[in-house]
């Protein structure tokens, strides 16, 4: 509708400007007269004819003024010309039913088309923004579920690593108190055992030392000299004892 209404208003333009332009034309295809000047040679008289007389200064003057009077109204464009407007409509009117005959319907077809497209690429426009928004709003959701399930495991690793260094560590403390009671277990069984071998060979060597004294008779410095033996032979017992023990551990 608005396509129309355009075209009708330059069409309207157009047969205006083509009057305008034909009025200044017609005027000035009308040839003007040439005055009749005084100085102008005087007719000689023809044979058999009495000669014509001269034509006054005022007459001239007459005519002159006639003559430009009509060629300033010829050139004036406000002057009204009913056939050049007769023939601008008429003119008009059929250039009119030509383009409503022939143009106007492809034009309206094609403005229609056009408008169509328009609307057209104006729905498609606005249904892929309207997709790209949703796109985008999917988008930011998986990123935010994508960083908080990475803080997730994240936090999850670090506890994990806690807990299996915390577990490392209380294993490593457990292994080493639990050497460490066992090397005292050893180390007192050891020395237990010492003790007991030593007391056995100090028994051993009592006994030895007592039925040498009881199977004769002894002085005093005999006597001495027995025990001072038993004593001398002491540490090597000892000695001998400890090593057995070394080698019993080992």
């Amino acid at each position: 509708m608005l396509g129309r209404r355009t075209l009708f208003l330059n069409l309207g333009l157009l047969a205006l400007l083509a009057a305008a332009t034909a009025r200044p034309a017609s005027g000035f295809a009308a040839a003007p007269q040439e005055p009749v000047h005084g100085n102008a040679p005087k007719a000689e008289a023809e044979p058999g004819h009495a000669p014509t007389p001269a034509a006054s200064p005022a007459a001239h003057g007459a005519e002159a003024g006639h003559a430009a009077e009509a060629e300033e109204g010829s050139n004036n464009p406000l002057k009204p010309e009913p056939t050049l407007a007769i023939w601008t409509v008429l003119v008009f009117l059929g250039l009119l039913f030509i383009l409503r005959r022939f143009a106007w319907a492809p034009l309206a077809e094609a403005l229609h088309h056009r408008e169509e497209h328009l609307e057209h690429t104006l729905l498609e426009t606005e249904k892929a923004r309207d997709e790209s928004e949703k796109l985008l709003a999917e988008h930011r959701r998986l990123m935010a579920q994508a960083d908080d399930r990475i803080r997730a495991l994240f936090d999850k690793a670090q506890k994990d690593a806690q807990a299996n260094a915390d577990a490392i560590v209380r294993a490593a403390q457990a292994e080493a108190e639990a050497a460490r009671d066992r090397a005292q277990r050893e180390i007192s069984t050891a020395k237990d055992q010492a003790l007991s071998e030593i007391w056995n060979k100090t028994a051993d060597a009592a006994v030895s030392v007592a039925g040498r004294v009881l199977s004769r008779s002894l002085n005093e410095d005999e006597h001495r000299r027995l025990l001072d033996e038993a004593i001398k032979e002491l540490p090597a017992l000892a000695s001998s004892a400890a090593n057995g023990r070394g080698g019993a551990h080992s």
